[in-house]
């Protein structure tokens, strides 16, 4: 709360470390009070991925609306635990942004086919990566959810960087995101 208060008058803070950068995601998910929006193009089934799921479904059940939006090409592929996510809590809701075929799974003749024929709309993909609490902070940049982002990985870890935001940045992030949650194929 005292980071979200002093954010609100419009701060920055650069996120270069990856540790530093999942730690912030943590604390500004159990700070939230009212909502969460997060969107991202890679979300994995690994420690970062679990961890950060567990902290959404903890805000979800303290009454925070949460709204998780995943491009379907590079995240999370196992329809059993989407299955059990679209059930987890009535404050949380995922979608998978797909523009070639509009479903959860996309298997591989599926994928084939939609590379060779509609290219175009198929490389559309969603790359954005927000985190936004309250409407009022935010975390974006280059991160995905996965552990070579957050300096987890033993063999390969990439140095993508984030801004911790607040103020009328956060305000355009929610329009940002709305865009692609409201888009017609997800």
């Amino acid at each position: 709360p005292d980071v979200v208060r002093a954010l609100g008058r419009g701060l920055e803070q650069e996120l270069d470390r990856g540790q530093d950068a999942l730690l912030a995601r943590v604390h500004l998910i159990r700070a939230a009070r009212d909502s969460i929006e997060l969107q991202s193009f890679i979300f994995a089934e690994d420690d970062a991925g679990y961890l950060t799921l567990n902290e959404l479904l903890q805000a979800a059940r303290r009454g925070v609306k949460v709204r998780v939006l995943l491009d379907q090409l590079f995240s999370v592929d196992n329809i059993r635990l989407l299955a059990r996510l679209a059930q987890a809590h009535v404050n949380f809701e995922l979608r998978l942004y797909n523009p070639t075929f509009g479903e959860a799974k996309t298997g591989p003749v599926d994928f084939f086919l939609g590379a060779v024929c509609c290219f175009t709309r198929f490389n559309q993909r969603m790359h954005n990566k927000l985190l936004l609490v309250d409407g009022r902070v935010g975390i974006t940049g280059g991160r995905n959810y996965q552990n070579r982002y957050f300096d987890w990985d033993p063999g390969f870890n990439y140095r993508d960087r984030d801004i911790l935001v607040a103020g009328p940045v956060a305000e355009r992030m929610r329009e940002s995101f709305e865009e692609f949650w409201g888009h017609r194929k997800t």
